[in-house]
């Protein structure tokens, strides 16, 4: 056998090594976490537990579609852990959540280095805020956020293949056309995976001059999702009630209002919650250590300096962030007061509200303004501009679509589980490019 044939074949089984460790070694980060952390049944589980007592699993779900919810095929795998086996989630949910860090390495590490493998799943364990997935009991949590983006990433499977130059094999295929059924069935991830699979085709078009016939299957059971969702009497139920309950202006709302309700959502979950704030954190503190350490291997001048974007960005989120906890701690009270009320826009007067809302709109526009042309400096070519554009796009998009929806009062932090993972990648993506090309 050649060397070079020798050399090829023991640097690919050592990435298939890599592979397997990050996989195990996920798989029990995670289920020692559980058994220490997670309580089964909590919170809506213990309702959920019971409720196939007195009625059929068609019957509950017939139900759920026609008075309160369409995630009807993500309540029949929850439903069926739920009643007749809680305590298998413990291993499902960890290999789920293993197969999540192992399949996310195809976005970003490319060496499938063992490092940025480890540090990645800490970053995914540490960044995302237990409550996003326990608020509302473990097993109905996980099922509707975490397991639907572990079945939406297998539902890219074709773009990345295809991205990568690489052959899409009949399994693996026709297995993420499955899945897709199942991520499509949460409407908020259904919307992101139609954004991403159109600009997928646009992608397709510009770069590869070509139509990517292997979406086609895709984006038609999206469609038939949305539209199931749109159709949903349950949808339409609860959205009166949670209207009445919890913001009874919503009934008035135009479309560019959801839209700000929606943004200004956003804005606010990057100022005053906690999770948001540090993958948001993170990820700039990627994008400055990636344009310091490349900074020589920049021709322009201004493109050396460049870090400095991304240095203000950092600083405006952390003072603010800084002060404001000092005002929530007691700390300075009486000095940080008003400061306080007014990023939380509880001046109780109109028009200082109003002027506390578009200053904290403006400022993190700002922030996110600097996160991105940091970002399109950091990216090699176009189509990693591309790419890496829409995907912070849709970072900030996910949870601003549940502005169309006073539901983006009631799930919290859930609303920014999608957009945090998808800049925990990007984050890496940075990390992965910056080691690579000094490597080189």
């Amino acid at each position: 056998m050649p060397e070079q044939v020798k050399k090829n074949l023991g640097a690919e089984n050592k990435k298939l090594n890599s592979q397997i460790f990050i996989f195990a070694f996920a798989f029990i980060a995670v289920l020692v976490c559980e058994l220490i952390f997670c309580k089964i049944p909590a919170g809506d589980d213990l309702i959920f537990s019971k409720a196939l007592d007195n009625q059929s699993m068609k019957e509950f779900l017939t139900g759920r579609y026609k008075y309160w919810s369409s995630r009807v095929v993500i309540e029949a795998v929850m439903m069926t852990i739920e009643v007749y086996m809680p305590k298998a989630w413990y291993i499902i949910n960890a290999l789920v959540s293993a197969f999540a860090v192992t399949f996310s390495q195809l976005f970003f590490n490319k060496n499938k280095s063992l490092l940025i493998g480890c540090v990645s799943l800490a970053a995914f364990i540490l960044l995302i805020p237990v409550s996003a997935y326990g608020g509302s009991g473990w097993i109905n949590g996980t099922a509707n956020y975490l397991w639907v983006w572990a079945a939406g990433l297998f539902t890219f499977y074709p773009i990345i293949m295809q991205i990568k130059g690489q052959k899409i094999k009949l399994v693996p295929y026709i297995i993420s056309v499955i899945l897709c059924v199942f991520s499509s069935n949460n409407e908020q991830f259904a919307a992101l995976s139609l954004g991403v699979i159109i600009c997928a085709f646009v992608y397709f078009a510009i770069f590869d001059k070509r139509f990517s016939k292997e979406l086609l299957p895709h984006i038609l059971i999206i469609i038939a999702s949305m539209v199931f969702i749109f159709r949903s009497e349950g949808n339409a139920v609860r959205l009166v009630h949670e209207t009445g309950l919890y913001m009874p202006e919503f009934e008035g709302f135009s479309v560019v209002d959801k839209l700000l309700n929606g943004y200004t959502n956003v804005i606010h979950g990057y100022m005053n919650i906690p999770g948001k704030q540090l993958t948001l954190l993170f990820l700039l503190v990627m994008l400055l250590g990636s344009l310091i350490a490349r900074r020589k291997s920049f021709d322009k001048k201004a493109l050396k300096h460049s870090w400095i974007l991304p240095a203000i960005a950092t600083l405006m989120l952390i003072v603010p962030a800084f002060i404001y906890g000092l005002y929530k701690i007691g700390r300075w009270h009486k000095g940080l007061r008003f400061l306080g009320l007014l990023w939380e826009n509880q001046l109780y007067t109109g028009v200082a509200d109003k002027v506390a809302l578009f200053f904290q709109i403006m400022y993190g526009t700002v922030i996110l303004g600097l996160a991105v042309v940091s970002l399109l400096i950091v990216a090699r070519s176009n189509r990693e501009r591309f790419v890496c554009g829409i995907m912070f796009m849709a970072s900030v998009m996910t949870p601003a679509i549940l502005g169309f929806s006073p539901t983006v009062i009631v799930s919290g932090e859930r609303v920014f589980l999608f957009g945090n993972l998808i800049q925990i990648i990007i984050a890496f993506w940075c990390l992965d490019i910056t080691l690579r090309q000094r490597k080189n």
